[in-house]
């Protein structure tokens, strides 16, 4: 519902099929600028303050797996990005088996010295199967989902913290006697996971923590995690077996929890094994009062 008043005189484009953008070619000299100057001049003289470059690899004729012709290239606008004042979006593609590797810059196609040369990079990734299983998305919705990560933070963050999209179809209203459904286009959107707690009222929330605090009935303490032998005694059971939760969203409950510190893992004495192990217990303080469980703010 964007007007198109509202960008009259703020928004150019170029295709680049009529005439290709030549930011960077070799010559008989070596690498030569062609265009440089003029999308310089442009930019100045209509007070553009971001240009987006959609893909970087049409607007240069170099070696893609060259580090010497590509730092060429990435300098180029970098030094039309110093002169005009705008920022500079250069979009790039990942290589072939690089598309499931969230926040790693590495997985950019061709040669490093483009991401090197980059002040900042972005990746968007794929949602991928564990993903969407921890987050409680069908497996015929998750081709909709991507995410967003800082590629040149050290880590990425856990699925659940990550900035989401996801693809909706839009349609276009304009539809026709002759062509009544008209057209949709795909659409990207912010989106995040549904919440854990949409399945439990305070009250339950109160018994399963209930339930958690008695222990397995066996003097044992219900464990933080679902691994090896701990599986049976894992305190997401708790909400699988009695409050009708699936194992992601318990996971993510308990996971909550824990990050809260309403859990607390800690080592204990078993009292029939004699034996130390590391359980769970339930920290009475750090409770969620009623009308904050009733809201779903209970991590």
């Amino acid at each position: 519902r964007l007007p198109r008043a509202a960008i009259a005189g703020r928004l150019y484009l170029s295709s680049g099929r009529s005439r290709r953008l030549r930011m960077a070619e070799l010559d008989a000299t070596g690498i030569a600028h062609p265009d440089q100057q003029a999308v310089t001049d442009a930019a100045l003289a209509n007070g553009i303050g971001l240009i987006v470059v959609d893909p970087f690899v049409k607007s240069h004729q170099l070696d893609e797996n060259a580090n010497a012709q590509i730092d060429a290239a990435a300098t180029a606008w970098a030094e039309i990005a110093e002169a005009t004042g705008a920022a500079v979006l250069l979009v790039h593609h990942v290589r072939k088996g690089g598309a499931d590797k969230a926040g790693d810059v590495d997985v950019a196609r061709g040669a490093k010295a483009l991401t090197d040369a980059a002040r900042s990079a972005a990746l968007l990734t794929p949602m991928s199967a564990e993903e969407a299983r921890h987050l409680s998305v069908p497996e015929r919705e998750r081709w909709r989902h991507v995410r967003l990560d800082d590629a040149k933070a050290n880590m990425a963050p856990r699925a659940e913290a990550a900035q989401w999209f996801r693809l909706e179809s839009v349609k276009l209203g304009n539809a026709t006697q002759p062509y009544p459904h008209g057209d949709s286009v795909a659409a990207i959107a912010a989106w995040k996971p549904p919440s854990p707690f949409r399945q439990l009222s305070a009250a339950e929330c109160t018994r399963a923590l209930d339930k958690i605090a008695a222990g397995t009935g066996d003097g044992a303490a219900f464990s933080a995690h679902r691994s090896g032998r701990a599986t049976e005694r894992w305190a997401g059971s708790v909400l699988v077996r009695g409050f009708k939760l699936d194992e992601a969203d318990a996971a993510r409950v308990i996971a909550a929890w824990l990050r809260s510190g309403l859990l607390l893992e800690e080592e204990y004495r078993h009292p029939t094994q004699r034996k130390l192990r590391m359980g769970v217990r339930v920290v009475d303080a750090r409770r969620p009062t009623v009308s904050a469980a009733e809201t779903g703010n209970l991590n």
